[in-house]
């Protein structure tokens, strides 16, 4: 199992990585100065700059974003929150639609994944409620549920979701993941 502090474990190792790498490349060009003139050995650096730049530049991560998912099953909720986080995502849960609106009305989410079996609040309504206040015009909205037929699909779409997942969920995105874009 991943440490929580994994994401910083792997940059740490990077930066250790990237340091051993320019340590080489300046051992390569002294060596290179003991058997070429000056001119020659600035020539090789200088056409090897951008490359090694781009070496030992960072990777690239994919833009991180903030979801919430509402869901009553502990486990379900742990497990797709860990999934998110190993790709960087900033996620919270929440057990219940109400607190779920709650959360909304106080942080900024970019996407929202939402179980439609909850206990006093169904996701329908909670999507319901969402789709009737402007402020949340551009929150992606996913439903997670384990009813996958045509007619389930219609019933999220009419709520005001914008993808219905079958749980378990896949651990790669949706053909149609529109909502997953920043």
């Amino acid at each position: 199992m991943r440490s929580a502090n994994y994401l910083e474990e792997v940059g740490g190792q990077l930066e250790v990585a990237q340091a051993q790498v320019r340590e080489i490349v300046d051992t390569v060009i002294g060596s290179l100065r003991l058997l070429m003139s000056a001119e020659e050995v600035d020539a090789i650096a200088s056409e090897l700059s951008p490359q090694l730049a781009a070496m030992c530049a960072p990777a690239k991560r994919p833009p991180v974003m903030r979801i919430l998912i509402i869901e009553d099953n502990d486990d379900a909720a742990q497990m797709l929150q860990a999934l998110l986080q190993t790709r960087a995502h900033d996620v919270e849960t929440a057990r219940n639609g109400q607190r779920g609106l709650e959360l909304l009305r106080t942080r900024q989410f970019d996407c929202l994944i939402c179980d439609l079996g909850l206990p006093e609040m169904s996701g329908f309504e909670v999507a319901q409620a969402i789709r009737s206040e402007s402020a949340f015009d551009k929150l992606g909205l996913v439903a997670l549920t384990g009813y996958g037929q045509a007619d389930d699909r219609a019933r999220s779409r009419d709520a005001g979701f914008d993808d219905h997942l079958t749980k378990p969920p896949s651990t790669s995105p949706p053909s149609s993941a529109s909502w997953c874009e920043s």
